[in-house]
């Protein structure tokens, strides 16, 4: 029986989708620049790379999960609002 065309469509788009991400992830996760991504509404941190981590003096467990509000990242929390 022959393979259908449109899965074998969804297949290669699916393994496109996966090589990218994985790219990604090396990319942020080996950057020289410190990075992170938050949540857009509780503005917790949900990756964070590990430049990230160096500059912070933070670990990973301790960031992940965490805001820069509890962290007291920003002392003047009106300089925050004018990034975020």
């Amino acid at each position: 029986m022959q393979d259908d065309p449109m899965r074998a469509d969804a297949r290669e788009v699916v393994e496109r989708l996966r090589a990218s991400e994985e790219l990604y992830a090396r990319a942020f996760i080996a950057s020289p620049v410190a990075m992170s991504i938050t949540n857009g509404e509780t503005q917790r941190f949900t990756h964070v790379n590990f430049a990230f981590e160096s500059l912070l003096g933070y670990n990973r467990s301790e960031l992940i999960g965490a805001s820069s509000e509890e962290l007291e990242l920003w002392p003047d929390r009106s300089r925050r609002d004018d990034v975020a």
